[in-house]
């Protein structure tokens, strides 16, 4: 009971020192109050801050949203373009213009894919179509002076023929120019061609 009655004692002592003392009691006694009102004040100007914070107007999100939509677009026809170049190039030309028009305007009937595989197929009929020369066979060359002729064989016209230069054949498409021991000349279609010849008799 004693030992309870000095602790409480004791305690209400420091306590007095504390609030009604001098010197260095005075001193912590200060040092406290400056540190309560430096708190108030942090509290003060962190609730002012919360509170502009809470009133302030939110980000306007337009502009980004703009921007962003701009770049998707931008994104689509690059995308677009790549596919268009990358029929183009697999031979698709029909495909590339279809897919070019829906993606000028994605909610209106395309162009009739008959039509442009007519128009193509009208193209491709316009252009002249090269037939590749026949197979000529030079059997025997003949030279005597400044005259020669030959024996061959060609695809579609005949075999055996004698033929000397000036020679047509095919329609007036192959003309021979010109024959010799070693090759055989002539010209189809305007253009030169060369074959071996076989010469069995020479210089009589």
């Amino acid at each position: 009971m004693d030992d309870n009655q000095g602790w409480a004692e004791s305690a209400r002592d420091l306590w007095e020192e504390l609030v009604y003392g001098e010197g260095l009691f005075r001193v912590f006694r200060l040092l406290i109050g400056i540190l309560v009102v430096v708190g108030l004040l942090w509290s003060l100007f962190v609730f002012r801050q919360l509170v502009a914070l809470g009133q302030s107007n939110p980000p306007a999100f337009s502009d980004g949203t703009q921007a962003q939509s701009e770049e998707i677009a931008k994104l689509d026809a690059l995308v677009q373009s790549y596919r268009n170049q990358a029929l183009i190039r697999s031979g698709s030309g029909q495909l590339a213009e279809l897919a070019q028009a829906a993606g000028r305007s994605p909610f209106t009937e395309p162009p009739s894919l008959t039509a442009s595989v007519a128009t193509a197929s009208k193209a491709e009929s316009a252009l002249p179509v090269e037939v590749p020369p026949p197979n000529l066979l030079v059997k025997a060359v003949m030279v005597l002076g400044n005259a020669s002729v030959a024996v061959v064989d060609i695809d579609g016209v005949g075999q055996n023929l004698v033929v000397k230069p000036g020679y047509a054949f095919s329609g007036k498409r192959g003309k021979i120019v010109s024959i010799n021991p070693e090759k055989l000349v002539f010209l189809w279609n305007g253009k030169r061609q060369e074959t071996l010849a076989t010469s069995l008799l020479g210089g009589f």
